[in-house]
């Protein structure tokens, strides 16, 4: 996992990926090479990152990709193997490298 700090993705981008997934992304998320891990508030501004937390709450595919998560042993132990909160998740992207990004609030 990398602490992937900031990263120049637009917040349009990021607000119309919240929360949608399917459970290969999960599968490949564990299975990735490398998962590069952004905190929202590091990407970005306060409005911004204002209005994607309304998104966020708005969204009821946020609550079912951690169920998701929660759901699949091998994701849930690769989440406390990494001391993240799955709850945190939202936004995961396959760079379909065999890397990962996971935007976590």
């Amino acid at each position: 996992m990398i602490d992937g700090g900031s990263k120049d993705m637009a917040p349009d981008d990021l607000q119309c990926s919240v929360g949608i997934f399917n459970a290969d992304d999960i599968d490949d998320l564990v299975a990735a090479s490398s998962v590069t891990v952004y905190r929202l508030q590091s990407v970005l501004d306060f409005d911004e990152y204002e209005e994607l937390c309304s998104a966020i709450d708005a969204s009821g595919s946020v609550e079912r990709m951690h169920a998701a998560i929660k759901a699949n042993a091998a994701a849930s132990k690769w989440f406390t193997d990494n001391g993240i909160d799955p709850d945190s998740t939202v936004v995961i992207v396959d760079n379909t490298d065999d890397t990962m990004d996971l935007y976590i609030r």
